[in-house]
């Protein structure tokens, strides 16, 4: 029974993956094979690798999505305070371990796609905003 079971298993997954992936109506699912996971070249690889989870699940969503998971995980998983992370691994030492490096990824996704959308990115951070707003004001008063 077995022996049978697990090549059903597997087809139905083939047949599911290639159905993702024919009916993808996402724009920057640059996807060339149902046996490539997703890529997007405005985001930098180290954002990829860290973002993108491994194929088959990879193609569930498109880059965008999984970097806006990703981001909203980090949100509460990155830093000191764990305790709104949901992961129900976060105490273990392995998660411990790998978290740093995960969070580091995560951290270049933002930035990457903004500077190549726009053109530039906002440096600085609220400090950064703040002094664009003076000088947008003083242009502004000057006027």
């Amino acid at each position: 029974m077995i022996k049978t079971l697990v090549p059903a298993i597997l087809s139905f997954v083939l047949f599911i993956s290639v159905l993702f992936l024919w009916t993808s109506s996402s724009s920057d699912s640059k996807i060339g094979c149902p046996f490539h996971c997703p890529r997007d070249d405005s985001y930098p690889p180290s954002c990829l690798d860290n973002v993108i989870p491994p194929w088959p699940i990879c193609l569930f969503k498109s880059v965008d999505e999984w970097v806006e998971k990703a981001q909203d995980g980090a949100s509460r998983c990155c830093g000191y305070d764990l305790s709104e992370c949901k992961c129900p691994k976060k105490d273990t030492d392995q998660f411990l371990d790998k978290i740093d490096a995960w969070c580091d990824g995560v951290d270049t996704c933002g930035d990457e796609k903004n500077e190549a959308m726009h053109g530039k990115a906002l440096v600085g951070g609220f400090e950064g905003l703040k002094d664009n707003l003076q000088k947008d004001d003083e242009v502004t008063a000057t006027e």
